[in-house]
């Protein structure tokens, strides 16, 4: 990361970049890390984490409703999945 020599403290913000599978959000984020200055935090990829984790990946419609919650809470804090009324378990059943 590039150090723009800014040393005052900044509000915090939130991006959230979302794509299909191979859209390129990695790419993105590399080149984030890369090129923005240092008051800039990447966090890692929810998906990334999940299946690097041995999530298992499968076709079925069950299956991919699962890998999809069990992303959603990875992403999620817990004050928005409240809000947005999700269980708090990590239940990868129906």
């Amino acid at each position: 990361m590039i150090d723009c020599g800014c040393r005052e403290r900044h509000e915090a913000r939130r991006i959230v970049l979302t794509g299909g599978p191979g859209a390129g959000k990695t790419a993105v984020l590399a080149l984030v890390k890369q090129s923005l200055c240092q008051h800039l935090r990447v966090l890692p990829e929810a998906a990334g984490i999940l299946f690097g984790g041995g999530f298992p990946r499968s076709d079925g419609l069950d299956a991919r409703r699962a890998a999809q919650r069990a992303i959603l809470r990875g992403e999620l804090p817990a004050c928005c999945r409240r809000h947005l009324a999700l269980p708090e378990a990590a239940s990868t059943a129906g």
